[in-house]
């Protein structure tokens, strides 16, 4: 039986079609989340995406902070760099080219430390558990666990099989007491391989990106929900 996934995206006036909202001041709504609540708390950011209204992604020499699903809904790709979610290793970036109709999720649960131990049981998995120091740390930190727990994640879906849930958190436009409401399903066509962040002699390692680049077959297969 297929596996399917679920990806949460970010509100935006244009229905995430790979470019910048009309109004973006006016969408208040997806500065909910806090990296793009800082984002529009500097006044430059703000302009700029305001000036850059209705202006494609692709066009632009620089992204805003939901380009990770921005484009999902979008008819053209464009290129995206991935930065180390972790502050203070000094991971040099990476580019990866986006496809039309894709999104790059992320499975921050299963980087998470305190649910290790529940995920390894449950997924029957035999990946080292003590971290390389004795610190407590609220995120799997080394390189070789981080790969162990996405390789496994990612190898869930199926292409041609599995579908992917898109959903809004109460970050939303239509209600603030949904904790969950559903905005489209398709089907997953591609699931890009892994990538991996750049060296840093301040943190040895090979570390992996967590997010993996997701297209699916809207609008050949999916639904759009209104």
């Amino acid at each position: 039986m297929p596996v399917h996934l679920t990806a949460r995206i970010t509100w935006h006036d244009s229905a995430n079609n790979g470019a910048i909202c009309r109004d973006p001041l006016a969408n208040v709504a997806c500065r909910g989340h806090d990296w793009i609540a800082a984002w529009f708390a500097d006044p430059k950011n703000a302009q700029r995406e305001q000036k850059a209204a209705t202006s494609e992604i692709a066009d632009l020499g620089w992204r805003p902070p939901c380009w990770r699903d921005v484009g999902a809904f979008g008819a053209k790709g464009f290129v995206a760099t991935h930065k180390d979610p972790l502050e203070g290793r000094g991971l040099p970036t990476v580019e990866e080219e986006l496809p039309p109709y894709s999104l790059c999720p992320s499975p921050y649960r299963w980087m998470l430390e305190g649910h290790f131990e529940e995920i390894c049981r449950d997924e029957n998995l035999q990946i080292r558990g003590k971290p390389d120091a004795e610190r407590h740390s609220t995120w799997v930190m080394e390189a070789d666990r981080q790969k162990a727990l996405l390789d496994h994640f990612w190898r869930k879906f199926e292409k041609g099989s599995s579908l992917v849930f898109f959903y809004y958190n109460q970050q939303n436009a239509v209600d603030d007491f949904s904790p969950r409401l559903l905005a489209g399903v398709a089907r997953i066509r591609k699931v890009a391989p892994q990538l991996f962040f750049g060296f840093s002699p301040e943190t040895p390692g090979n570390f992996p990106v967590w997010s993996r680049c997701v297209t699916h077959s809207w609008p050949d297969e999916g639904v759009r929900i209104p």
